[in-house]
Formats: structure tokens, sequence, C-alpha cells
């Protein structure tokens, strides 16, 4: 549970912050882990870290500012090289690990670091982690059990800043008062004072409003200038097309505006008139223009006239000249044209000549086939033709006959070798049948032996499972046997254990027993370094010591003494754990030792050897008859199988038998009847060739006199055919009709030679017969030279007035934009300097410039109220502690010994009785250190308290103070303790850190730092 809780009410919330538990290890000059309850000590509200100077005090507060934000209290003046301790193994991780409580919850931190592992050349990167836990994972101490928040060191200072309210510059400033540093505050200049006073209070917002409106100022002010800069560059550019004198009066009273009002009127007049101007001259450019192109217009339309005649002209002299042409090459063209029409009827008569021709040709072919056959053509005769178709018919059914025998001499031979193969087939069923019967009786031997032997195996595997408990006794017996030799090897060791445990005790005891006596002997030497001259001696009561024993005879120290206390009672420790571990191993010694009822090791192996055999023996016998049934039960299954296969072989046999000799009956049938009717011939087949090769002479025979009867009245009708034609053209022959064919080639050259003559004859007429044609009488003149001078002459003219129509125009369009661009950059000239009027304003009254009243600066201004503020509370701790002599002042005054001009946030010392005749202003450095460090505790207590309520009432409940008690006499420590009490019972810790005696006596609960002698620290809490 909180050991105490605080409320800070602001703005009608409370908000609690508060520490809780701190561990670290490796950090600073703590090597190993040390742990501080901050609920312990919370208790009574104050505690006192206590330790010799450069212990590791401040190395607490460190700690806890390094977990917060990683980075120490020290600051600047401090480095976090020094977190990572150098009296820690290099293998070792350091860590600082810190709990603590705000209104939305309790969490914790856990850093760790840079450092390098052993092995490593990189150092290993700094770590933190932040938990939110639970209060009971607090209370019950596990506190792995919250919820992860941030692992990134990135991430982790910045959550914790916003769950704190508070950054690091504000937390060590109000919370913790790092050594070296207390004092900071009161003495700082008033520059540093508002750099530090700007972190703590969050003001740097006001600076740099401040400084956003001077840029701004600044930004208006270049505006403005370059706006005018642009104006400046386009009069310039209007005025480059002006004449000179006007150029130069004009772009002086440009450059000399430094208003924009100061250009309006006059000026801009001018400038509108090199507008208009420029509009004139481009009027005029353009009706010169118009009255060129209308003369060039009409200069071309002649010169195209001109053209066209003489274009005519030249076309009717040159169809002229191909008509005389045409008409020269009439008669040639008419021959040809009687020789076209002499083709043409010589194609009409050319089929019948070819036709005869044909079947004279077809004719002669029959009759020398009929040679070939051996008849003679003159001889034959329908008769003739007759009797050759009879014969072939008849030689055509004995084909039918023959092909049915030789498809029958076929399937003789198929049936022939099926028989074979069916007489080899039975055969070897035959043997089948014996093998199978051999199969048979092999199967049934080997089936009676493998019973026998069955029967024999299953005999003896039935003793399996009393031979296996006998095997797991022996066994057991084996690890009793086992678990005792290990045992008497450990008894050995432990005897010997504790007799070098016994010696080192005694050891230890006799060391400590020398060290007492020269200790006791020692007691003189040590009091004698306490003595001092004037200070009564604490045996005798002299204040003079005349002889004091020497430094040098201190032989043992009361550390000395303790040192081997803890050795010795180290040692007694392990004896007596030694004893105890021997009496046990001598219990399970008495223990095993009548289980193996005398029998050797080796008596025990033999019978677990035995017992293993006999169980190998038994097993493998169970095998062997589980094996044997399975090859009896296959030999059975092939035994039927043989008797179901030889039964199939038997009927097989009995088909096939019956088959060949119903074949062998029909085959002797078939080949009776082949053997009829062969005629000669070795066989069927050949007979047949033989009668095909009749058959095809036969055939040849019938159409060769076939087609000699056709051809021949073929011949003599077309002869006749041919003769009428002939008879009835202008040709007196056949020969007549071929002379008069021309080639194809030289028909269609012919025929093309003709139309061509006839088309160009009938183009040239009607070139001729046209409208422009036709009109003209051939005297006409056509001079396109000199119309062709008419045309150029106006054509330059028009060109010429083009350009300068172009000139102008552009020169127009040019000033005019240049104008237009003129008056734009005017206008934003004249915007920009009446828009930078405010900005130019706000930032003079930020910058505390000619037009402020107050001639402070908005961020001083700021900070002058809430300083004000720290300076009021502050005054409230001051009053008491000083008993009403010291008041603080704020002053606009520089402080002396100071160069700053920045003013507002001096300090001065109102001293109520330092004069008689009334108060007096001290600077802050005349105090002494007692009263600088009180009245510097008064302004960090009251900062504090002006921090937590600007941050919406965010309280710590502690406040570590590093240094200052020292310089306190006994009435202000007295006041300041008083200060601190009240603090405390108000609902606040505080965490004096100090060595001053007299505050060990004051206040209970402490944290004392322990130096070690190898220059590290441990600590022990006293709460």
């Amino acid at each position: 549970m909180y050991g105490r809780k605080f409320c800070a009410r602001n703005s009608g919330r409370c908000i609690l912050m508060q520490l809780r538990l701190l561990s670290l290890r490796g950090i600073g000059p703590f090597g190993g882990s040390v742990s501080i309850d901050f609920d312990r000590l919370s208790v009574g509200g104050l505690y006192l870290l206590d330790g010799p100077t450069g212990s590791g005090k401040s190395t607490i507060i460190d700690a806890i500012t390094w977990a917060l934000y990683g980075g120490v209290a020290g600051g600047e003046d401090s480095t976090d090289e020094r977190v990572r301790s150098t009296h820690v193994s290099a293998e070792v991780e350091s860590f600082v690990d810190l709990v603590f409580s705000v209104e939305a919850g309790t969490f914790r931190i856990r850093r760790t670091p840079a450092w390098t592992k052993p092995g490593n050349k990189n150092p290993t990167a700094p770590t933190a982690t932040l938990w939110r836990l639970a209060e009971a994972s607090v209370e019950s101490g596990d506190l792995d059990a919250g919820e992860v928040l941030e692992t990134k060191p990135s991430g982790v200072t910045p959550a914790v800043t916003a769950l704190l309210g508070l950054n690091r510059q504000q937390f060590v400033q109000t919370i913790v008062l790092p050594q070296g540093k207390f004092a900071d505050f009161l003495r700082l200049s008033s520059k540093d004072r508002t750099r530090l006073l700007e972190q703590i209070f969050a003001t740097a917002v006001y600076r740099r409003v401040s400084d956003a409106l001077q840029e701004r100022a600044r930004a208006a002010e270049r505006t403005i200038a370059d706006t005018r800069e642009r104006f400046i560059s386009a009069s310039d550019d209007l005025l480059g097309t002006a004449a000179p004198e006007d150029a130069a009066t004009l772009g002086d009273t440009v450059r000399g505006a430094v208003l924009p009002r100061e250009v309006e009127g006059q000026l801009r007049a001018r400038f509108s008139e090199l507008v208009t101007s420029a509009e004139r001259g481009m009027s005029a450019a353009r009706r010169r223009k118009e009255a060129s192109d209308r003369a060039e217009q009409l200069a071309a339309d002649s010169l195209r006239e001109t053209e066209e005649l003489a274009k005519r002209l030249a076309r009717r002299s040159n169809a002229l000249e191909r008509r005389r042409i045409l008409l020269e090459r009439a008669p040639q063209i008419a021959a040809v044209q009687t020789t076209l029409n002499m083709d043409a009827k010589a194609a009409c008569l050319l089929p019948l000549v070819q036709a005869h021709a044909a079947a004279e040709v077809r004719l002669a072919d029959t009759c020398r086939r009929l040679d070939v056959l051996k008849i003679d053509p003159h001889s034959v005769s329908e008769g003739t033709l007759a009797d050759a178709r009879r014969k072939l018919v008849r030689l055509n059914e004995l084909s039918g006959i023959l092909a049915e025998l030789m498809q029958l001499e076929e399937q003789v031979a198929v049936t022939t070798a099926q028989q074979d193969v069916d007489q080899e087939a039975l055969r070897a069923l035959g043997r089948q049948r014996a093998q199978k019967e051999e199969e048979t009786a092999a199967a049934e031997q080997r089936r009676q032996i493998l019973l026998r032997e069955q029967e024999v195996a299953a005999s003896r595997a039935a003793h399996l499972a009393g031979v296996q408990r006998d095997l797991e006794a022996a066994q057991h017996l084996g690890e009793q046997a086992r678990k005792l030799r290990g045992l008497h090897s450990e008894l050995e060791e432990c005897e010997v254990h504790v007799v070098q445990l016994t010696q080192a005790f005694q050891d230890a005891r006799s060391h400590e027993e020398a060290l007492t006596d020269a200790w006791i002997a020692s007691t003189a030497p040590q009091l004698a370094v306490t003595l001092k001259n004037g200070v009564p001696c604490p045996v005798c009561g002299s204040c003079e010591h005349p002889a004091p024993a020497p430094a040098a005879a201190v032989l043992a120290s009361r550390e000395d003494v303790d040192r081997a206390a803890r050795l010795r009672e180290a040692a007694r420790h392990d004896l007596s754990d030694a004893r105890e571990r021997l009496a046990g191993v001598r219990t399970q010694v008495d223990e095993l030792t009548p289980v193996l009822s005398g029998l050797s090791a080796d008596q025990v192996e033999e019978g677990i050897a035995h017992a293993e055999a006999e169980v190998a023996a038994a097993t493998h016998a169970a095998s062997k008859a589980q094996a044997l049934q399975s090859e009896i039960n296959e030999l059975s299954t092939t035994a039927q199988r043989l008797t179901e296969e030889l039964q199939a072989l038997a009927s097989q046999t009995a088909a096939l038998d019956s088959a060949i000799r119903e074949r062998g009956e029909r085959l002797a049938a078939d080949q009776e009847r082949l053997s009829a009717q062969r005629e000669g011939y070795p066989s069927i087949t050949e007979r047949r060739a033989a009668h095909a090769e009749q058959l095809r002479r036969q055939r040849e025979t019938v159409d060769a006199l076939a087609d000699l009867l056709h051809q021949g009245a073929q011949a003599a009708e077309s002869e006749q055919e041919l003769a009428a034609a002939i008879a009835e053209s202008e040709f007196a022959d056949a020969s007549a009709v071929r002379a008069a064919m021309l080639p194809p080639p030289d028909a269609e050259a012919a025929r093309v030679q003709v139309q061509e003559h006839r088309d160009a004859l009938r183009d040239v007429e009607r070139d001729l017969a046209q409208p422009e044609l036709a009109a003209l009488r051939g005297d006409e003149q056509a001079n396109v030279a000199e119309a062709q001078a008419a045309y150029e002459a106006a054509h330059a003219d028009a060109n010429e007035a083009r350009d300068r129509a172009a000139e102008a125009t552009s020169y127009h369009r040019q000033i005019a934009a240049q104008f237009s661009r003129v008056e734009t950059r005017y206008r934003a000239w004249q915007e920009a300097y009446h828009a930078a009027g405010a900005s130019v304003r706000l930032a003079e009254l930020a910058k505390a410039g000619p037009a402020s009243v107050t001639h402070v600066p908005l961020p001083t201004y700021v900070l002058q109220r809430r300083f004000e503020h720290v300076v009021e509370r502050a005054n409230e701790h001051l009053t008491g502690i000083s008993q009403g002599r010291y008041e603080l002042v704020r002053t606009d005054e520089k402080e002396k010994g100071s160069r700053q001009i920045q003013m507002g946030l001096g300090l001065l010392v109102i001293d109520h009785l330092g004069d008689p005749t009334g108060d007096t202003f001290r600077s802050t450095r005349s105090l002494s250190g007692g009263e600088t460090f009180y009245v510097s505790l008064a302004l960090a207590l009251a900062l504090a308290d002006v921090v937590q309520e600007e941050n919406g009432g965010i309280q710590l409940d502690t406040l570590m103070i590093d240094e200052g008690f020292g310089s306190l006499d006994a009435d202000v420590l007295d006041q300041v303790m008083q200060c601190l009490t009240n603090l405390a019972s108000s609902g606040r810790t505080v965490a004096v850190v100090s060595h001053v005696e007299e505050l060990r006596k004051i206040i209970a609960e402490q944290i004392i730092v322990i130096p070690q002698p190898d220059g590290s620290s441990t600590l022990e809490v006293q709460a």
C-alpha cells in the first residue's frame, strides 16, 4: 500500500505523483544490486540520504532522473557515461528499475545503459521499457505482470514526460535539486534566468510568436522592396521603347519614388500616352497594308488570266499536230484490219479442221493396238466384236468360281495351322498336369513337417511370462547394487570433505582469536588517533596528551575482527552442511545393504544375464511358432489352389481333344474338293492367276474391236462436215484455213494497234471540240513576262506594307503588355505597402520597439508575471526561515557586475535588519553560504509550487535536496528543518542528502550509503 498519498487540488481535479520502488545494479559506485522501498521511507514524510563524501549519495538522484528521462540530474556539468559502474563485471548488465504512481495509474520503467559485452567490438545499445502495473502486482512484488506500453528509449522518455507533466529541466529544478546546482537559480544572470524559466514554464512559444512577428515584418518589408523593384523593372522595360529624352526623364522619376503615391497622376498619364501613340501608328500601318493587298490581288488576277490564255493556245496547237499524224497512218491501220478480218473467218472453220485431224489420229492408234493383238483391222466387223464379247462373258463366270475355291484353299491352310497349334497345346496341358501333381504332393509333405516343428516351439513359448518376471526381479536387484556402489563412492568423498572443512573451521577460528587479541592490544593506538589538543580524553578526561601511542602500533581494527568472525561463521556453516550430507549418505547405505542378501555385484550381473537369455529363448520360440503357423496356413492355401488348377487343366484337355477330332474331319473333305478343281495346276491360286491373264487379254481385244468400229465412223463423219464448210467459205482447203490464222500474240497486237489509233483520233477530236479551244482563232497573243513583272512589283510593295503593319501591331501589343505589367506591379507594390502596416506594428510591440509604451519584449513580459508569482511564494517560505529578516524582490535594473541589457528578471534581497535606519537592498551575491542555501531553498520550493499550479496541479510527493546543510548554523538549521517538517506534515515527502551529524539525530528514516574497501558502495535502509 502507499506509504503517503498527496493530492494537489487545482481546477477541480486531484493529481498524484509518488515514487514507489527503486532497484539498480552496476550503476555508479554500486557494483551489486540495491533496492529502496520509498513506500516505507515516506511514512514519516522526511528521510535522510546519508554517507561519506563520494560514496554515491548523488548517484541515487542520478539514477531516478536517468530512469525517468534517460539523462542524469547533473545536466551539462555531468555525463551519462558515469551511469555504468566500473565495479561490475564486464559480462553483467547494468540497469535501473523505478516504480512510480500518478493519477493515471502505477508505472514501471527499466533502463539499461550502453555497454560492451566481452568478445564484442561494438557496444550494446541502451534499452528502455515502460509498463503499466496493477496495484496488486506492486504489493505481491510480481513486477513483470504489467502491460508493456513502450519498448524503446525514444518512446519511453516522451511518454514519461506526458505522464508527469514535467520535462527533465523542470524536474531537476523543482523536484530534484542536484549537487552543485542548488543555488544556480538564485545566482543566474537575468539572461540565463530568462532562458531557464522559458524551459521550466514552457513559455518559449511567446518568444517564437515574437520571432514570428519579426520575421513576418521583415518578410513584409522584403515584399515591399521586391514589389517596388519589380515595378521599376517593368517601368524600365516600358521606357526602353520611348524616345531617349522621355525615357531618361521618366526613368529618374520612377527610380526616385519611395512610396506608391509618388508615381500616381502625371507619371502614369505619361505611360498611358506611350500606349496611345503606339496605337495610332498601328492603325496607319494597317490602312496602308489593306491598300497594298488590293493592288497585289489585281496584279495576281491579271497574271493568272494571261497564263491561262498561253496554256489554251499551246493545247490547241498540240491537238492539231496530233490529228495530222494520225490521219497519215490511216491506210496502214486499214491493212491491219483486213488481216484481222481473215483471221476471224479462219477461226470459225478451225474447229472442224482440228476435229477431223483428231479423228484420223485416234483411228490410227486403234489400228496399231489390233496389230499388237495380231488382228487384221480390215477383217473386223460387227460379228467379230459379238464373238469376242461372248467369250469374255464365259471367262468372267469362271473367275467367280475360282475366287470361291481360292478362299476355301486359304481357309484349309489356316485350319491346318490351327490343328498343329492345338495339338501342341494338348501336349503342354499334359505336362502342366504332371507338374501340378508333383507340387501338390510336395506341399502336403512340407505341411506335415511344419506342424511337428510348430508344436515344439509353442510348448517352449508357454514359459515366457515366468522368465520375464524372473528378469524384472534380477534387473531391480542390479539397480540396487549400482546405487549402493555409487553411495559408497559418495560416502568416501563426503568423509574427505568433512575432514577438509573441519580443518578450515579450526583455521578460521584460530585466525579470529588471533585478530581479536591483536585488536585488544591496539586499543590504545586507536584511541590516540582520535585525541586532539584541548579536547578531553574519553578515558582519563585530561586535555593534555603528552605521550599518545603511535598509530603504527595498530595491529588490527574492529572491522578486521568482524570480517574474521564472518569467515569463521561461514566455515562453521559449511562444516555443518557437510556433516548432515555425510549422515544422509550413511543412512542410505545401511538401508540398501540387506536388500542384496550378501550377493556380490558379479553374481547379480550373472543372474541378470541368465534371465535375459531365458527370456530371449522363450521370445524367439514364440516368434518361431507364430511364423510356422503362418507358413502352414500358406501351404494349406497353396494345396487348395493346386487342386483347383488340376481340375481346370483336366477340363481344358478334354475340350481341346474333342475340337481337334472334329476339325480333322472337316479338313479332309475340303482337301479332297480342292484336289479335283486344280486341273493340272499345283494350286487353285496358280490356276486363278493364269485365268486372270487370259481374262485381261480378252478384255483388251473387245475394247480394241469396239474402238476401231467407233473411230472409223467418227472419221468419216468429220470429213464430210469439213468438206461442206470449206465449199461455202473463201478458202480452198484446210491448208488455206490454217494459213489465214494469226498466232494469238500477233492477233492481239494487231487488235491493240487498231484500237489505239481509233482512240487517239477520237481524243484529238474531243479536245478540239472543247469550248475553251473551239473559241480560239489562233491569232491571239499572251504576254506572260509583262504580267509577271507587274505582279512581282505589287507583291513586293504588299510585303513591305504587311511587315510595317506587323511591326506596328507587335510594338503596340508589346507596349500595351508592358503598360499592363507596370499597372499590375504598381498595384502589387501599393497592396504590399498597405498590408505591411499591421505586421510591422505588431513586431515593434512584441520586440519593445519605438512603438512600444512599456519597452518590455513579449517573452520577458510573460516571464515577469510568472517570476513575480514565484517571488511571492518564495517570500512565504523565506519569512519563516529567516525569521522575517529577508525578502526577495524582482527588479528591472541590471544586476551589478552584469553586462546584460535584458531587463525585468533581476533579483534583489531586502534586508529588514541590515541597517538601523531602515531596509537595505542587497545583491544575491552578497549573501553568505548559509543564507544562499536557505534563500535558494525558498526559491526552489516556490518554483516547484508555481510549476505544479501552472501544469494543472501535478505534484510529486518527494523533494530531494542534495547539499547545503553543512553551511547552516544551529538556529538557521532549526528553522530550515522546521520548514521541511511543515512540508512533510502538509503531505510532502522531503529527502535530505547530507552527511551532517546533527541530521542523523533529527531524521529517523535513513538511506545509509556504505563505501567498501574496493571503492564500490552498498546501502541499507532504516525505516
